[in-house]
Formats: structure tokens, C-alpha cells, sequence
């Protein structure tokens, strides 16, 4: 064989190899016959010098002169995790999790203690719920919810939720109930002289009667209080919001009514004065 011939068929199987690789190159539609492996690679076959991944697989990167196939599955759960875990900004939760911040496998609503301090959900952080949201309740706090109708003397109650006792006729002169929660509860011919409510919840109790002498009630909500005959001399209601239900005969000497004003000067009474 001449030397140009041999040169002519050398030529030609370089341009068939090279044909053949650009082949496995390339990624076609699904094929019904093989003719064999690619020339490299796992999980392929050629037809026609075109390159495929074995059905179940894809290729495993998007460079085109790697010819390995990887398991669809493996490739589409950790693209899938992936998207997930993007979407969601956090993970799976893990075995034993319910997914709700807890580890313990509930869904279940869960009361929220939050700014409390204390867990007790008062938000008090004393670890006591019988205080109002104010401060921690005072020291006769609990004495006085658990037997309100015998407590005597100047006691400090402040910030104590006494809603809804009955302390009728209780003398407790010059006691300190800042904050106190005294709603709805019966305060009849109590003795509160120079006693401290100031920023106290006094809505619809019952105080028929009540002294009240020098006692402050400072910023004090007294919605629907039944003040009847009750005896403000020289109180203070500077602030006190709200309207009573009735201050039929109360006694007004000297008190400062909620608007600022005293009641001497504006006729004796400060029933024209809620606010």
C-alpha cells in the first residue's frame, strides 16, 4: 500500500473518532436500541455516536466532557432537601421534634411565658401569680387574698389582685395598695384613711360608706365604683379616671377632684369633674 493511500485511511479514522467523541458529547432524547457503551464513563450507552444516561439516571455534573450517570433519585431528594431547607430558612427537625421550637414531639399549643422572668405567666418575674402585672405583689399580699375579711392595720398591698373580695368593714388605715387590683370587690364601711390607691383598679366595686380620709387615688380607675356616702375629706383623685355609678351623699371637704380642681371651690363636690 502506497504511503498517500495509507496517509488517506489514517485520516479517515482520526475524523471517525473524532466524530464519535463529539457524539458523547451530546444529550438526546431516549433511544430504543444501543450500540454499546460511551467510550468512558458509568451508566451510559451510545446510539448512533450519541451519548444517553442508562434509564433511572442523569448525568452527574453539567460539564460535558464527564460522561458518568448518577441515580436520578439520589441527585432529585438532595436537590429537593436542598430547595426546602432554602425556602424554609431552617432544617428538618430532627427525630423526637415536633418542628415547633421545642424538643418535645407536641404540636400543641403552648402558653407563652415571655418577658415574665419567672414562668409563673403573670409577667410579674416573682415567681407568684397572685401580683398584678404592675410589680411584685406586697408582703400581706397572700394573707389578705386568703382571708380578706379579717385583715387589720397598715398592710402593705401593693400590686395585689384583691378583684371581687368581700372586706367589708376591714379597718386597714394608711395602707399601702399601689397598683392594687380591687375591681368588683366589696369594700363596704372599709376604714382606708390614709390609705395609698394610688394607680389602683377600683372598677364596679362596692365602697358604700368607706373612709376614704386623706387616702390618694392617684391616676386611679374608678369605673362604676359605687361611692355612696362614702367620706373623701382631704383625698386626692388628682388623675383618676373613670365615672362612678353613684356618690350619692359622699362627703367632699377639701379634695382634690380628678381635674385637679379642689372641691371647695367648685361648689363642695367633684361630681362635675370625671374624666
Amino acid at each position: 500500500m502506497s504511503s498517500s493511500l495509507r496517509s488517506h485511511f489514517m485520516s479517515l479514522g482520526v475524523l471517525g473518532f473524532a466524530l464519535g467523541f463529539a457524539g458523547c458529547l451530546l444529550v438526546g432524547p431516549d433511544a430504543t436500541s444501543t450500540d454499546g457503551p460511551c467510550i468512558w464513563g458509568d451508566n451510559n450507552y451510545s446510539v448512533d455516536g450519541t451519548c444517553y444516561c442508562e434509564p433511572g439516571f442523569r448525568w452527574c455534573s453539567n460539564d460535558p466532557t464527564l460522561l458518568d450517570c448518577c441515580p436520578e433519585t439520589m441527585s432529585d431528594s438532595t436537590e429537593s432537601q436542598g430547595t426546602q431547607d432554602d425556602a424554609s430558612g431552617e432544617s428538618a427537625p430532627s427525630s423526637g421534634a415536633s418542628g415547633d421550637g421545642d424538643t418535645d414531639a407536641s404540636t400543641s399549643a403552648e402558653a407563652s411565658t415571655a418577658g415574665d422572668g419567672d414562668g409563673d405567666g403573670d409577667g410579674d418575674g416573682d415567681g407568684s401569680t397572685s401580683g398584678t402585672s404592675g410589680g411584685p405583689p406586697g408582703a400581706d399580699c397572700a394573707a389578705a387574698q386568703a382571708s380578706p375579711s379579717t385583715i387589720a392595720g397598715t398592710l402593705d398591698l401593693q400590686y395585689c389582685d384583691l378583684s371581687g373580695l368581700d372586706m367589708e368593714g376591714v379597718g386597714i388605715q394608711f395602707s399601702n395598695l399601689t397598683g392594687a387590683d380591687l375591681s368588683d370587690s366589696n369594700l363596704t364601711q372599709v376604714d382606708l384613711e390614709g390609705g395609698t390607691l394610688d394607680s389602683s383598679i377600683l372598677d364596679g366595686a362596692l365602697a358604700t360608706g368607706t373612709n376614704f380620709i386623706s387616702a390618694t387615688f392617684i391616676n386611679a380607675s374608678i369605673e362604676g365604683v359605687k361611692f355612696g356616702g362614702a367620706d373623701f375629706s382631704d383625698a386626692d383623685l388628682t388623675g383618676a379616671t373613670g365615672t362612678p355609678m353613684t356618690v350619692v351623699d359622699a362627703i367632699w371637704d377639701n379634695t382634690i377632684c380628678p381635674d385637679g380642681s379642689n372641691s371647695n371651690d367648685i361648689g363642695g363636690k367633684c361630681d362635675k369633674t370625671w374624666q
